[in-house]
């Protein structure tokens, strides 16, 4: 277990400038990184009742496959350099996309 990164942990790393979405969700980070849709479909199914259908197996399976391919992508994405190295006009140039908007 030591060897597994939690993607939300590597999604909080990057700056907001290097990965620029609104949530952290798994669904909002698939859209972002992946440009695939997660079907939310059973996230409030009731999940008490057995024995659980197939679709309810697909849909938990479904989640290890995001984080393994979010794991990936998030990996590739550059991390933030040292604070010294790392200006305001630097990160402007960068990513003009992440500016904040009064």
């Amino acid at each position: 277990m030591q060897n597994l990164s939690c993607t939300l942990r590597l999604a909080r790393g990057l700056g907001f400038h290097r990965l620029t979405v609104e949530s952290l969700s798994l669904a909002s980070l698939v859209s972002a990184l992946l440009g695939e849709t997660v079907d939310k479909t059973l996230q409030k199914a009731d999940w008490s009742v057995r024995p659980l259908s197939e679709e309810h197996f697909r849909y938990a399976a479904a989640d290890t496959t995001w984080c393994a391919q979010l794991r990936t992508a998030l990996e590739a994405i550059e991390g933030p350099p040292p604070p010294d190295r790392d200006s305001p006009e630097a990160i402007d140039a960068a990513f003009p996309a992440a500016k904040l908007r009064n």
